[in-house]
């Protein structure tokens, strides 16, 4: 259970950058079993007076920040203690960031969707281990990018494509392209064959992770 709490009854104090949908909205800190987690506005020495403040474990950068507030809410929180590490919280579809992030020596990088328990066991582990952690999500997106479809998708077939990700049924793409239902099913075979799906769902995925 989530909590508004002060801080006497806390183990250990995290600060938090940026938008979380798995806190509850509206509280400025919220007490989840012996860990505190204080939000903080993207400003400079707002993170330098919470850092003060508090003296956190973590650094916890979330959504709806830019690459400069990231940057300087890291170097503004090293400037005041050094013993804190840094988690990022991103998007599942963006791998720059969390390349990006792995490179300003972010200690964890997992995906927005993230729950606070499984969070605040990772960043646990992550500490007492000493180690690097990335959600394996970002693993498995970036394995996909780097495999190419096995052959070009032809004109039609991106047509059907399109349609698929409207969600059309092979019957309504038929009847759109003016071909018979036949023809579709032909295409679809094609389409997931050459883009090494099992289903529509996962050609529909594969197809947006390959830009097709």
């Amino acid at each position: 259970m989530h909590k508004l709490t002060g801080n006497r009854e806390a183990v250990e104090t995290m600060v938090l950058v940026g938008d979380w949908g798995a806190l509850p909205a509206g509280y400025p800190a919220v007490r989840v079993a012996d860990t505190l987690i204080v939000r903080c506005e993207p400003r400079v020495r707002a993170i330098q007076q919470a850092i003060s403040t508090h003296m956190p474990t973590w650094l916890i950068l979330a959504d709806g920040l830019d690459d400069d507030e990231r940057d300087s809410g890291v170097q503004a929180a090293r400037l005041i203690c050094t013993d804190h590490r840094v988690a990022m919280l991103g998007p599942v579809e963006d791998l720059g960031l969390c390349e990006r992030s792995l490179r300003r020596l972010c200690s964890v990088y997992m995906a927005l969707s993230t729950s606070i328990g499984r969070l605040l066991g990772i960043l646990r582990v992550a500490r007492e281990c000493n180690v690097v952690i990335v959600d394996k999500c970002f693993q498995d997106a970036a394995q996909q990018l780097q495999v190419q479809p096995l052959g070009v998708l032809t004109r039609r077939e991106r047509e059907v494509l399109h349609r698929l990700r409207l969600g059309r049924r092979n019957l309504e793409i038929a009847d759109e392209l003016h071909v018979s239902s036949s023809t579709v099913e032909f295409h679809v075979r094609n389409v997931l064959e050459k883009l090494g799906a099992r289903n529509r769902v996962e050609a529909i995925k594969r197809a947006n992770l390959l830009g097709l």
